[in-house]
């Protein structure tokens, strides 16, 4: 019984940098805080607490306003269009394969992350609720896929009776292996 509305997001390249720079700059302020203990790090993690530590504070000014014009610009989406939710993949992707030495010392690849969390993000950013909700496994490759509810402040109740409704109505075959 939904009804499907076209939306359109302005800025998400803008948004996502700000994403980008608020989280970097907070996880190198945590890090450098809470866990510095020494250990080695991953030569991509050391490059993105490197990055975090020179954000400027106008640039975390910046992008907490782009944050503050999201959520605003959110609000009036969901009022305006009278949305229950948006929804979409939940990744960029299909889930990717973990190479030996990625099982090993772990792997970051900004390039992957960012297809992966092209979706995702501005629930991150925004602090708006959202939920995935397993669909099965790709065709050729045999890995999960989700599909993504996105709702407005407060409205957990309609993400989880939607993502209720989406997992009823899967055939059983469809569930990933060892799906609750």
């Amino acid at each position: 019984g939904a009804q499907i509305v076209e939306i359109e997001i302005p800025h998400l390249m803008a948004l996502s940098v700000a994403h980008g720079m608020l989280i970097s700059s907070e996880f190198a302020s945590d890090h450098d805080r809470e866990y510095s203990n020494g250990a080695p790090l991953e030569p991509s993690t050391r490059i993105q607490l490197a990055l975090g530590r020179v954000v400027t504070s106008t640039e975390f000014i910046a992008a907490n306003k782009l944050r503050s014009w999201g959520i605003e610009f959110m609000t009036e989406l969901f009022h305006d269009k009278k949305l229950d939710a948006i929804a979409g993949p939940t990744t960029g992707l299909t889930a990717p394969h973990l190479t030996p030495a990625a099982r090993e010392t772990g792997e970051s690849n900004t390039a992957l992350i960012m297809s992966l969390i092209k979706h995702i993000f501005l629930a991150n950013l925004l602090g708006l609720p959202a939920i995935s909700v397993p669909l099965g496994l790709g065709k050729d490759t045999h890995l999960p896929m989700g599909f993504q509810f996105l709702g407005a402040a407060w409205e957990e109740a309609k993400l989880l009776h939607l993502a209720c409704a989406l997992e009823e109505s899967m055939d059983g075959n469809q569930r990933p292996p060892h799906f609750f």
